[in-house]
């Protein structure tokens, strides 16, 4: 049995954040799809990202970040290498495992 490393990153911004799940589950609360970067949204095309994904933290995303987009957040994450197709090209890298978050 092997622990990840849990990490805890303060001041940062959460940016196209969509939701993801099954969506015939609605007792289950959805997952979240975003990127995390270290400045507001403003900069946000002219500045490096980490894309992030957090397994039932949508609700709480949307109570915390969406209602204003210039709000930085504090999470808790482990890292995780992601392996997916994208059309007919793989998409892999880091992503970061999102296990909570709050508003910094």
């Amino acid at each position: 049995h092997f622990e990840f490393p849990t990490f805890y990153l303060k001041g940062c911004y959460l940016h196209k954040v969509r939701s993801f799940g099954n969506k015939y589950q609605e007792f289950r609360k959805p997952h979240a799809d975003f990127v995390v970067t270290p400045e507001p949204p403003k900069n946000a095309h002219k500045i490096r990202f980490i894309p992030a994904v957090g397994f039932g933290l949508f609700e709480k995303i949307k109570t915390v970040v969406l209602p204003n987009p210039n709000q930085s957040a504090d999470i808790i994450f482990t890292m995780d290498y992601a392996s997916r197709f994208v059309g007919k090209r793989k998409n892999a890298g880091l992503r970061l495992n999102v296990v909570d978050i709050r508003p910094s």
